[in-house]
């Protein structure tokens, strides 16, 4: 039997507010995600919180893919504001509820008989086409063909990538690339980034996926960190980054690159070494 109190925790919402979430023609994703928000903000005396894309999916129930794409509808919807964290996003309601889905409620325009939209202005009276003086008509100047785009800009694979990379004497994630920032701010180790690294070339080869060229593959990477694709960590209660079952199997799997690179598996990173 369940033992509901409120001593464990309970929310604390406008009523006004309640009603305007009740009302909104959300989506079932939508609503457990929104509701996934508020219990991460409100549930906490908060207006924001800061969580990442893979404790979102595990309140409202949801696969990882399933609510990111769900968050995104919602900050597209203007229900949900959303901005860059320190471990993923920083993420609050809109209490200004009147603008949730304003770009997508636009009246429109009334028609008069004729299919021709109604202005309120007088309907501009039939030219008399004996009276139309001709007009000198400029010639138009053919415009030149777009220069093609250097190959590097070019959609490829992670193979090309790679060996673009190769021939201009680059690392594909060089040292000052901001993924490093990124992974600083979150306290993610730079062996879960390396980890993340191999397991992302790995997959991108797996599904075929393509990028434009070298910045657009760096920017797939970023995104893969800032958004935890693999949900290889989480934060545990006292602020410590830890690998979750999916990163210890990724661990085992690619133990002998990570060994080459000069990393061992270290129990410490594991959610029971974070609970001591």
């Amino acid at each position: 039997m369940a033992d509901v109190q409120t001593g464990n925790g309970y929310l604390t919402i406008a009523t006004e507010l309640f009603d305007a979430i009740t009302r909104f023609p959300f989506s079932k994703r939508q609503y457990k995600v929104i509701l996934a928000v508020i219990r991460q903000t409100y549930g906490f005396q908060k207006k924001t919180d800061d969580i990442t894309v893979t404790r979102l999916a595990a309140i409202s129930g949801l696969t990882r893919p399933h609510a990111s794409a769900t968050l995104d509808e919602l900050v597209a919807l203007n229900a949900v504001l959303k901005r860059d964290g320190k471990h993923g996003y920083i993420v609050g309601i809109q209490k200004d509820y009147e603008k949730w889905g304003a770009s997508q409620n636009r009246t429109p325009v009334p028609k008069q008989d004729g299919g021709r939209p109604e202005t309120g202005r007088d309907t501009v009276p039939k030219r008399d086409t004996q009276k139309i003086t001709q007009q000198k008509i400029t010639p138009i100047t053919p415009r030149e063909p777009p220069a093609s785009r250097p190959a590097e800009e070019a959609t490829c694979g992670v193979k090309r990538f790679l060996e673009l990379c190769k021939t201009a004497g680059e690392k594909p994630i060089p040292e000052d690339d901001a993924v490093f920032e990124l992974a600083a701010k979150g306290k993610v180790p730079r062996e879960f980034l390396l980890l993340a690294w191999y397991e992302f070339v790995e997959r991108m080869e797996q599904r075929g996926k393509r990028y434009k060229g070298r910045r657009g593959w760096r920017q797939a990477f970023r995104n893969c960190i800032r958004e935890d694709w693999f949900g290889f960590w989480d934060i545990s209660r006292d602020d410590t980054i830890y690998l979750t079952a999916k990163g210890r199997k990724a661990q085992v799997v690619h133990a002998d690159r990570l060994r080459q690179a000069g990393i061992e598996v270290v129990r410490e990173h594991t959610l029971e070494a974070a609970h001591g």
